[in-house]
Parts: C-alpha cells; sequence; structure tokens
C-alpha cells in the first residue's frame, strides 16, 4: 500500500518523525516514522506491516515522499539554491554578504569587485545532508541580485553623473601607439 507524505524542505534537511494512521489496512493504529535527513522529493519510505492485507499477512505501507516548494531555497539533488541581494556599492567595490542557511544559521560570503547580476557563488558543504546520515552535505548556490538605487539625493546623483563621465571618457578609443625608433645598438 502506497501513501503521499508532504514535507517541508526544513524537515526534509534535518529528518522528522511523524505519527500517522495508515490510510487503510488491518491495523488502523498510529504507527511513528521516522524519516532520516537528506530525503529527497520523491523517495520511499518503508513501514513494514503496516500496509494492507496480502497472503502471508499485512504488507509493508510505502510512504511516498513530496517535499513542499520553499520560499527562500530550491533544492537540486543535494544541492541548494538561494538569491543573494548586493547594493550597487558591493557588486561594483566588493564586500561581504550574509546569506540564510536552511539549518536556520547564516553564511558570509566575500563578493569580489566587479561581481555581475546573475553570477553564482558555491558555498561549499551547506547544502543538504548526504546519505547515509552524517557523510556530509550538498553545496549552497547563491545568485548575485544586483539591487539599484529607487532614489537618488542629489549628492548621490551627481556622483552617479561623475561615474558617467569617466565610462564615457573610457570608451574612447586609446591613441595608437607611436612609432619610436628602436634604440641603436
Amino acid at each position: 500500500m502506497e501513501q503521499p507524505l508532504e514535507l517541508t524542505l526544513e524537515e526534509a534537511f534535518a529528518g522528522v518523525t511523524r505519527r500517522l494512521v495508515p490510510a487503510t489496512g488491518p491495523q488502523r493504529s498510529a504507527v511513528d516514522v521516522r524519516i532520516p535527513p537528506g530525503v529527497a522529493d520523491g523517495s520511499r519510505v518503508r513501514v513494514a506491516g503496516r500496509g494492507g492485507p496480502g497472503p502471508a499477512g499485512a504488507g509493508d505501507l510505502m510512504l511516498r515522499v513530496r517535499i513542499a516548494s520553499h520560499p527562500v531555497f530550491t533544492r537540486r539533488g543535494h544541492d541548494l539554491s538561494t538569491r543573494c541581494s548586493l547594493p550597487l556599492t558591493t557588486a561594483v567595490l566588493g564586500g561581504e554578504a550574509r546569506i540564510s542557511a536552511i539549518d536556520g544559521g547564516s553564511v558570509r560570503l566575500k563578493v569580489p569587485p566587479g561581481t555581475q547580476q546573475g553570477q553564482a557563488f558555491r558555498i561549499r558543504g551547506r547544502g543538504m545532508p548526504l546519505p547515509p546520515p552524517g557523510e556530509g552535505r550538498g553545496d549552497l548556490y547563491a545568485t548575485a541580485h544586483v539591487e539599484l538605487p529607487r532614489r537618488l539625493t542629489a549628492e548621490a546623483r551627481r556622483h552617479f553623473e561623475a561615474l558617467a563621465a569617466l565610462a564615457k571618457d573610457d570608451e574612447v578609443d586609446p591613441p595608437p601607439p607611436s612609432r619610436a625608433t628602436p634604440p641603436e645598438a
């Protein structure tokens, strides 16, 4: 017998014990089922002797795991992906950003100067647990989302205009190299 079981991503990360009453079968009493850490969407968890009747007695109950979507993280295998909001100044000049982690903590990310919109950063070992539990974790990928200022003060506008003027100067083709005569030997 098969029965669906929906979990949150946090429950799938940490593992969880759920009290279930099988939908059908001879034993309609509650059973505590331990779901291991790192369980994947679509996997099955077997509960021996809690399924429908069979020729040799009660069969097994198979729980088909479904992991609900998460507002912050997307799961790909044992890796997680998230978005990392960066102020324009941090993307241009570099700096640090804090990213939420699935275990409830946060990760400090060093942002290099010149970080581009959509650039992904890999943070090793901060994804989902690898089976069997205790064998490590997948990775966390943070994708840069550069936040542009919505309103500028007069002073900030002057600085951006000066920056725009500098950028125009950089766009002018450099003069051709001079043809110096080779030094005499």
